[in-house]
């Protein structure tokens, strides 16, 4: 995929159904598509935070990687779930 193409609700929407297959049964794991951005180095920055409190960060943290590395795998887009 070219990346100097996409824009913030591409990788927003890439961003969501990479996610879903990591996604916990307990809680959702959300994006907030306003603050999404592109650093000078072409990487996505995508603030994620989980749908209720209380959730240990390891879990929802874990499980934004592993989508982010499928995301570099499978689309060369480089996103930084924070």
């Amino acid at each position: 995929m070219q990346r100097t193409k996409l824009s913030v609700k591409k990788v927003a929407d890439l961003a969501e159904r990479y996610l879903e297959p990591h996604q916990p049964t307990g809680y959702k794991i959300l994006i907030d598509r306003k603050r999404i951005r592109r650093d000078s180095d072409g990487w996505w920055e995508i603030p994620i935070r989980p749908s209720k409190s209380g959730v240990p960060s390891y879990d929802w943290i874990g499980r934004s990687v592993e989508a982010s590395v499928d995301l570099d795998e499978r689309e060369d887009i480089h996103v930084l779930f924070m």
